[in-house]
Order: structure tokens, then sequence, then C-alpha cells
């Protein structure tokens, strides 16, 4: 197929582009169609390469290859050919060597631009495993707390990253995986490294269904086994230090956290997280409706809540919908936090500001400027839950507590010294969940009612007791029927 004749463009050494004619030459366009590929026709354009003084040094060819960009628009591709000259006369040699050079050309850049292709549809399969996960955590971002993206990145950085992460992806096999399970055990808890497994299996599972690993590698293996988790609660012994500790200075924000954990079983965050709004004084109940999660700023601003974050918490709703909840508590803790009430507006007096239900009950009086949804909006300032965690550690050393397990007992441990010492004094289990906020009362039954050794040797007390009563009616009746005569000998 012939063009009309163009204006060509012609080099000297220096680069400097001049037009030129060529007149005796006639423009080829070489139809080489294939309908799937990119590039599928070719021109040709006549150009000289001249010296400085004007000297014409080689006449050479160029092809240009039209094709169409990711947005549909015409592009050209040129490449200068090897081919030189041009022809006489009737002679077509030239133009037959052009014309095949670029049919080379096109079936490479055809060939190129499939390759390219598969190395992309390959990519995602040499990828590591860390940035698979990192990708997978990120998608998952969208639909879940970002305390729990938190926890997520954690395992898949820690438990799971620094075992196998530098792995490709298309190299997770069953013997692989089982392989780390048993390295991240001497290192990790039974329970992080199930709940890396969890993590990994579900990440997995997905990459098999997007077609990035033909099977799922997790097949046919189980999470390790954990033991149930025992309760790490105050002895009775301690229960008693503890309260006549924070009774020195009752209205301390750490000494009314405490007082409130072993009252109520309320969390770290559920506490530090209670407004003065969602207390009843009168009634002596609270409310609670929010808490503090922990999670970094990049994963709270990607989330789907509008939180107030600082120092790597954000506010949110407690930890599922149960643990919305209304909790009653005693006398004590009612004067206690009354007490404390009264001392936050002397406060506010002093500093010529007004006291607001807004205020955290173990916060600070004062306001800061923080984000919400990407808005400023102002709030109170509370007491960060890595601070009572904290001051908690350093009152349980100095006190040398040790709990139920021999071990020095967490701040969480507070609400499991409530749940135990509720159903050890008789409180019944449905009320003692519904006061922890559990979905159901199976976890409560499950863990808490066997965890207090005190319990355990007055229940066995009781049990000697009721046998013992049976055994002394037995023995009376016994007496009775062998001074009547009726006993059974001979029979």
């Amino acid at each position: 197929m012939t063009v009309a004749p163009k204006k060509a463009k012609m080099y000297h050494a220096a680069e400097v582009i001049f037009p030129i004619d060529f007149p005796s030459i006639s423009h080829g366009r070489k139809s080489m169609e294939r309908q799937q590929d990119k590039f599928t026709t070719c021109s040709f354009e006549p150009y000289e390469v001249k010296s400085k003084d004007g000297e014409t040094t080689v006449k050479k060819w160029r092809a240009v290859f039209p094709y169409k960009d990711e947005n549909g628009k015409w592009r050209k591709k040129s490449v200068t050919l090897k081919t030189t000259g041009r022809d006489k006369g009737r002679s077509k040699q030239v133009q037959k060597a052009i014309e095949a050079e670029a049919e080379a050309l096109l079936v490479q850049l055809n060939g190129e631009v499939k390759q390219a292709e598969i190395e992309a549809l390959e990519a995602p399969k040499r990828q590591t495993l860390s940035t698979y996960l990192a990708s997978y955590i990120d998608e998952r971002a969208i639909s879940v707390e970002p305390s729990t993206v938190d926890g997520y990145r954690h395992l898949a950085n820690n438990v799971i990253g620094a075992f196998i992460g530098d792995m490709e992806l298309r190299d997770m096999q069953p013997d692989v995986i089982a392989r780390w399970m048993r390295e991240a055990l001497g290192d990790y808890s039974t329970a992080s490294v199930r709940k890396a497994f969890v993590l990994l299996r579900a990440a997995l599972r997905q990459a098999c269904d997007r077609d990035l690993i033909p099977k799922d590698p997790t097949r046919g293996l189980k999470a390790p086994k954990q033991a149930a988790p025992v309760s790490n609660s105050l002895t009775e012994a301690d229960r008693g230090a503890v309260l006549a500790y924070v009774n020195i200075k009752p209205t301390l924000p750490t000494s009314v956290a405490i007082r409130m954990a072993l009252y109520t079983g309320m969390r770290r965050g559920e506490m530090c997280a209670l407004r003065w709004k969602n207390v009843d004084l009168e009634a002596q109940t609270l409310r609670v409706a929010e808490s503090f999660g922990k999670a970094s700023k990049k994963d709270v601003a990607d989330s789907i809540v509008n939180p107030l974050c600082f120092s790597g918490f954000y506010l949110k709703e407690p930890k599922n919908k149960s643990s919305i909840r209304t909790v009653y508590f005693p006398e004590d803790l009612a004067k206690v936090l009354r007490a404390r009430k009264a001392l936050m507006k002397a406060q506010c007096l002093e500093a010529g500001i007004s006291f607001s239900e807004n205020m955290y009950v173990l916060g600070d009086i004062k306001d800061y400027e923080t984000t919400r949804g990407g808005n400023a909006a102002r709030d109170y300032v509370p007491m960060h839950p890595h601070s009572l965690w904290v001051k908690w550690h350093s009152i349980a050393e100095d006190l040398e507590l040790v709990g139920t397990e021999g071990k020095i007992p967490a701040l969480h441990d507070l609400r499991h010294t409530f749940a135990t010492t509720a159903i050890a004094s008789g409180v019944d289990v449905k009320t003692v969940s519904s006061s922890m906020g559990h979905t159901d009362t199976a976890m409560t039954l499950n863990r808490y009612t066997s965890a207090d050794p005190d319990a355990q040797r007055r229940a066995a007390d009781k049990m000697g007791e009721v046998y013992g009563a049976c055994l002394e009616e037995a023995q009376s009746v016994a007496e009775i029927l062998e001074l009547d005569g009726t006993g059974t000998d001979g029979r």
C-alpha cells in the first residue's frame, strides 16, 4: 500500500533537525493486521543524515508504528532501520529490505508487549509473603476496627514476617507453613501463633481465589492447640492490700480506675473513655458507651471511624454490641466518684473554666484540638490507657502482688478478679456476664467458675459438710434398724 509523499526529517551530526524533501521517493505503508496485537501496521519515512558542511553522509529510513495507549489515544513509536539507501529505477530491493526489517520489528515489538503482559500477571505471584500480607491487611482495613488492623500488622511483621516473610508467595507450601508454626512457637505464645495462623490462612485463601497461587497451602493444617485460658486473679489477701492502698488517696485517677475495675470489671479502654455524662451517681449506674483502641494514625485515618486519635490510641465504640452496657456499682465506689467529681469541679473553678459533663472521669479538665473525620474538633484530655497500665504495674510490684497463677497480676487481671470474686460470692453467672459485656454466659462459665482457689476450697469444705451430714444421717438410721432387730443378717 502506498501513500502520498511526505516531508521527511534530516539529522546532522549535532542532532539538529532540518526538513528535507524527497520528491522521487514514495513512502510506503505496510499493513500487517493482527487482531490481538498492539502494533498492527507501520509506515516508512526516509531521511538523510548530513555532516555540518551539508554533505550527505547516509540515506536512512525509519519505521513508524501507530498504536493506541491505555486511554484509547493514538500514539506513534518510531524505530530507525538498519537498511539504508534508495531504490533506483524499477528496483525494489531497498523497499523489500525495509519491509522485511519492519516485519521483524513488528513481531519483536508485539513479543515484548506480550512478555510484559505475562510478567505483569506473574509479578503478583513473585511478590514476597510480607508484601502480599501488607496489601491484604490494607484491603481489610476499610471493614474492620483500626485496633484490629494494628493487631494484624503486628502478627504479619513479627510472628510471620520474621520467619517466612522474605519468601515468595508462590513458594508457600504446607510443609513451609508447618515448619513456620514449629519455629514460631519457640519465640511466641501459642495464642499469638494461633492468631497468626488464622490471619495467614485467610490471606492465602484469598490469594488462591484470585489465582495468585494454584492451591491453598494451609490445606490440611491446623492451628496449634491452645490450653484453656486461666485467669491470674488477685487472691483474697491481695484484694484487701490493693483496696487499702487506693484508700490512701482515693480520688487520684489511678486509684479510681483500680477501684472501678475491681467493682465493675470494666476494661482499661472503657475506663479511660468514661465521661461524667455516662455516670449516674444517684442511681449508681454507669453507661459503657465508648472505649479506646490501639492503632497507628495511618490506620485510623484510613478507617471508617471518625476518631479522637492521640499517641497511638483512638476513641471508638466498645469491643462488641454486648459491651455497650449499663453497669451498677456499690456505695463504696459511688462515694469515691462523688469526691472525684467534686475535686474536678473545684479545679475548674480555680482555673476559671466551666465544668462539663463531657469531661473524662479519669482525665484532665483541659481540652485540646483533635481531628475527627478530617475536621478539626475539640475534646477533653483523657487518661492515656498506656499510662494507666504503667502505673498499675508499678503499684503491683510495690505491693509484691502475686496472682492465683503465681505471676504479677496485669491490669486486665483486675477484670478477672471482679468475675471470680462475684461468682465465688454467689452472684449468678448471667449477671456477671452482663456486667462484663460478654457475648454469652459460656465464656464466663468456662473461664471464671473455677479460677478462685479460695472458692474451690470453700466448695470442697461445703461438699465435705454435705456428705458428712449424709453419713451422720445414714449412721443414725443404721443404729435404729439394729435396735429394732430389722437388720438383713442371714439374707
